[in-house]
């Protein structure tokens, strides 16, 4: 090779190598072979804390429900709050499957860890093909390519756990470089959530514990996705079936949206509705509501308005085993019936005792349409003052017969700590009493005072209200022949097909010394109260009641 062919040589060399260092100092060099993987660091964006603005809404309706009267009074206020993700808490769970979007190709990453922030890795991910700033979207749940301008939607049975966590969506968008060893991106949800707490005040009967559910009625299921992740409600209104977060406490995700929403709170097999004021619900925002229901003590059934209970009326038991007050005519009895609401008190006063009143019981009292089929002993317990206070022959008998607190004695004897069937035989065989439920709302059966079965014979049994003192015999009467009782009575329980067994005795819950209780005797003449021998020995049968 001579020495100008040498020199050719050099020269091109010369600019081919310089060539190349023009190329490395270039802005917008390509890179010629496979680039590093693309690694996102996503963290969950939480908007700032909003006002809270509580609206007030007092409900006092009746409402008639499957032709049940049913008082309802209920509460509302609605606020809302900085929206969280969907556990409340500002982290990921780990493995939930998120969609990036890069140079208008998809690609599935996977949340790789838990926390507010966690790196998300893919088998499959992107690789950096140049040096310059590059856009990423990126959304969850994960789909297999572009979300904007499709449908999203909520569940309208969010009330299992994958429902609820489906119904969520979040969307992010920001600036990655190939230069940086993680990039970051934030995803802020396009949702928004309805909380709502429930508070059920019925100690009677019930309690947060007997929800049910709790439905959302109003919001508008699907939306489109837009440029950005915002959502745009479209559809028709449709109910939502929340989520039971904890006890009383129950969530949904909705579309953002404005709208008239109810929520429906099913409990003990009655529904409440609250209705809350027109509003929007915006995207990344928890609204919270508070729902307060002190919910009635008993149904009514076979009334024309309201709870126009009189004496006559019966006490029964619904399905779900919650009271219900029946109107005491064949008709309603029938209608009861029909609803599975079986009769099991007859309603012999509308008043009850100040300690009654004490414990929420404020309607009336109501005997068992059954007595016991067997006999018991008072008590097996002898030479003990079981009872606070005893009747005796030197007592005022006014006084005594106006005594009404057959719940406050027998609870004496209930809830001491040998209360059981060998010592109490026939407080045990009261308020056990199963033949019949005593029904919810009210105070369960329990053994009458002898002034309370004296009502009964008065108010039902149309006895005179003048007593015949019984000098020597320790009697008091009802002045009424027990036929004329046992015919009123019977004339009162003829709507449920019962009969009144008046050729019995029954004992009451007074006693009238350690050895001695009273009872309440059915004699040819008169109906009467006299204290039994030997409360141990003595066996008679016994008839609960009911305070509601």
């Amino acid at each position: 090779m001579n020495m100008k062919t040498k020199q050719f040589y050099f020269e091109m060399l010369m600019a081919f190598v310089a060539m190349m260092f023009t190329a490395c100092s270039s802005s917008d060099e390509i890179i010629t072979e496979k680039g590093k993987a693309l690694f996102l660091d996503a963290s969950i964006l939480r908007s700032e804390a909003m006002n809270v603005d509580t609206r007030c809404i007092q409900f006092d309706t009746d409402t008639v429900i499957a032709d049940i009267m049913h008082t309802k009074e209920l509460e509302i206020g609605v606020g809302e709050i900085s929206r969280a993700p969907l556990d409340d808490t500002p982290t990921w769970s780990g493995n939930e499957g998120v969609t990036i979007q890069v140079g208008g190709k998809y690609y599935q990453y996977t949340i790789g860890g838990n926390g507010v922030s966690a790196v998300m890795t893919s088998s499959a991910p992107y690789y950096f093909t140049t040096l310059n700033p590059l856009t990423v979207n990126a959304w969850y749940p994960s789909t297999s390519g572009d979300v904007v301008g499709t449908a999203c939607s909520v569940s309208a049975s969010q009330n299992n756990d994958a429902n609820f966590k489906n119904s969520d969506f979040m969307y992010g968008s920001g600036t990655v470089l190939h230069s940086n060893e993680t990039n970051s991106i934030s995803l802020s949800h396009k949702i928004a959530k309805i909380c709502v707490t429930v508070n059920v005040n019925n100690p009677g009967y019930l309690n947060n514990s007997t929800i049910n559910s709790v439905t959302l009625r109003g919001t508008k299921l699907s939306g489109t996705v837009g440029s950005n992740g915002a959502l745009t409600a479209t559809g028709s209104a449709s109910d939502i079936v929340m989520h039971k977060k904890s006890t009383g406490v129950y969530e949904a995700c909705i579309i953002p949206q404005s709208a008239v929403m109810t929520f429906l709170v099913n409990v003990g097999g009655t529904t409440y509705t609250a209705t809350m004021t027109s509003r929007s619900y915006t995207a990344n925002n928890i609204y919270t509501a508070t729902v307060n229901i002190n919910a009635a003590k008993y149904l009514t059934i076979g009334y024309s308005s309201g709870d126009n209970i009189a004496i006559g009326d019966f006490y029964g038991t619904y399905a779900n085993g919650q009271g219900v007050v029946i109107d005491g005519t064949s008709s309603a009895v029938s209608t009861a019936k029909s609803k599975g609401i079986t009769p099991s008190a007859l309603i012999y006063t509308l008043t009850t005792s100040v300690t009654d009143k004490s414990h929420g019981w404020t309607t009336g009292y109501a005997w068992c349409i059954r007595e016991t089929d067997n006999t018991y002993a008072w008590s097996t317990i002898t030479n003990k003052t079981i009872m606070p206070r005893q009747w005796s022959m030197t007592d005022d008998p006014n006084e005594i017969v106006k005594d009404m607190d057959g719940y406050t004695y027998t609870s004496y004897v209930t809830k001491s700590g040998d209360f059981n069937s060998a010592n109490y035989p026939a407080f045990f065989a009261c308020v056990k009493f199963s033949e019949v439920a005593a029904g919810g709302g009210s105070s369960g059966w329990y053994m009458p005072t002898s002034g309370q079965i004296r009502e009964f014979m008065i108010n039902i049994g149309k006895g005179t209200t003048a007593y015949a003192y019984g000098a020597g015999k320790n009697t008091w009467c009802v002045n009424t022949s027990t036929a004329t009782l046992t015919n009123n009575i019977n004339t009162a329980l003829s709507p449920i097909g019962s009969q009144y067994d008046a050729w019995g005795s029954t004992w009451t819950c007074l006693e009238a010394n350690e050895s001695t209780a009273v009872y309440q005797y059915f004699g040819t003449l008169c109906d009467f109260f006299a204290p039994k021998g030997n409360k141990a020995n003595s066996s008679l049968k016994v008839r609960p009641m009911l305070a509601f």
